[in-house]
């Protein structure tokens, strides 16, 4: 037997205790038993829970922060008779039928359709996702993940877009359906006689992972501060540090390296998890998880142009470009101060949940990913790059910083002031008149940052 604290004075009888339950350190035994005693509970008598108000969005709100926190942990099998059920699947079939127990609003409003049209995401004729079928809806999932990094913002109208959306899944979830709205035949199964059919645990996974993705993406998105970008960042010798460090082009090993941050960044927030579930959980590589919906010959001939492409030609291509400055930079900092840039003063986008708590008490600044977009995070707020975001203006933003507040040198020992003056430190030729002659010499412009 499994151990098990989740014993009989400590179980879930109504609604209320659900909310109140303690998920903290809880172990999967103990999460499996308070999953099946709420479920229980929605499924009871509606009459029991009619004047609950509005204890069913506290569960969905419950829940989902819970998945947030434990994403990768919920990937996990169920162990037993539930094939394809991981513990996240389950945890979300209880937030879709609180969902629809909670009358979920399936119509979108006025403001959120002009969003859609202005942001090109409407994949769908009617505005109520109660007309789409599941087909309708894995495609305006597709259109949200395909533009999920387009979007200048994520703004209130993309969530009430995605919270109408989710409202439609959790119907699909939580009821019997017809074969007109379960239109794929390979991931459904017939419930009786009369035509009814049930959505596979394949949709349940996908629809789960496509949502709570998408959501998590948005709160880490907001999770911290923000401070307003300068209007221009000031003249730098970035060019120059480039062109020292693209001698690491002509090693091998370097540009596999590159192959692989470039295969990171294209995958969409869902790719990897769902092509991990379709060979059971497995782990799989980016580049494994992005063939499944791109074409292998534009995903070689990428492949090849990382490889074998000259300097230049690397430096303009923008599937390459972020991930190329982001591993010269690294290469720099490993080969001058035997220093790992990525580990130290990087964090990803999806790093920063496991270092959530870390991160906000930070004492020196470092560069975040949010959407593809880089900016640095220093004081537990994100100030932000101008309007481009790019890694090249991130990593002159932190050179900036380290220099104004830390006289280029952190942690009490590493020292990057000779860094700081490279790539901040302007040398202008000026004209000067000595006796009656016009000589010219070197001045230094050195930037003060404000």
């Amino acid at each position: 037997m499994y151990q098990c604290n989740y014993k009989s004075v400590f179980r879930v009888h109504n609604v209320h205790e659900a909310v109140c339950f303690n998920l903290k350190k809880i172990s999967e035994v103990d999460l499996f038993l308070f999953l099946l005693d709420t479920y229980d509970v929605l499924l009871d008598d509606i009459t029991l829970v009619s004047d609950a108000g509005d204890v069913f969005t506290q569960l969905i709100t419950k829940l989902e922060k819970f998945c947030f926190l434990n994403f990768e942990k919920l990937l996990s099998s169920i162990p037993g008779q539930m094939r394809g059920f991981p513990l996240g699947s389950f945890v979300y079939i209880i937030i879709s039928l609180a969902r629809s127990l909670s009358k979920a609003t399936t119509v979108i409003s006025g403001p959120t359709r002009t969003w859609m049209r202005k942001n090109r995401v409407r994949s769908h004729q009617s505005y109520d996702t109660s007309d789409f079928t599941i087909s309708d809806l894995l495609d305006a999932l597709d259109v949200l993940e395909v533009n999920w990094n387009k979007f200048e913002v994520l703004t209130s109208e993309l969530l009430d877009y995605i919270n109408a959306l989710e409202a439609r899944a959790s119907y699909f979830i939580s009821h019997f359906q017809t074969c007109n709205a379960l239109n794929f035949a390979k991931h459904r199964r017939r419930v009786d006689d009369e035509g009814r059919y049930q959505i596979s645990p394949t949709h349940i996974f996908e629809l789960y992972v496509r949502f709570i993705a998408m959501k998590r993406s948005f709160a880490q998105y907001t999770m911290f501060d923000t401070i307003p970008s300068p209007h221009k960042l000031p003249p730098n010798r970035w060019d120059l540090f480039v062109d020292q460090e693209n001698r690491h082009l002509s090693i091998r090993k370097f540009r596999d390296v590159v192959s692989d941050s470039v295969w990171d960044d294209m995958v969409r927030i869902s790719d990897t998890y769902r092509a991990s579930y379709a060979v059971r959980g497995s782990k799989v590589s980016s580049y494994q998880a992005i063939a499944v919906n791109r074409p292998l010959n534009v995903l070689d001939k990428l492949s090849s142009f990382i490889s074998y492409g000259k300097p230049m030609e690397l430096h303009a291509n923008l599937f390459v470009k972020e991930a190329l400055h982001l591993n010269l930079i690294n290469a720099y900092f490993m080969s001058t101060f035997s220093i790992s840039f990525r580990k130290y003063f990087f964090c990803s986008e999806q790093k920063s949940w496991d270092h959530r708590d870390q991160l906000k008490s930070a004492i020196v600044p470092l560069i975040l990913e949010r959407r593809k977009r880089y900016d640095v995070l220093y004081k537990s707020a994100v100030h932000l790059t101008p309007k481009n975001g790019t890694f090249a203006q991130a990593f002159v933003y932190w050179l900036l910083l380290v220099r104004r507040d830390f006289n280029g040198i952190l942690y009490g020992s590493m020292d990057f002031n000779k860094l700081c003056s490279f790539v901040l430190d302007i040398v202008e030729e000026v004209e000067e008149v000595e006796e009656g002659r016009v000589t010219k010499k070197q001045r230094l412009n050195e930037y003060k940052f404000e």
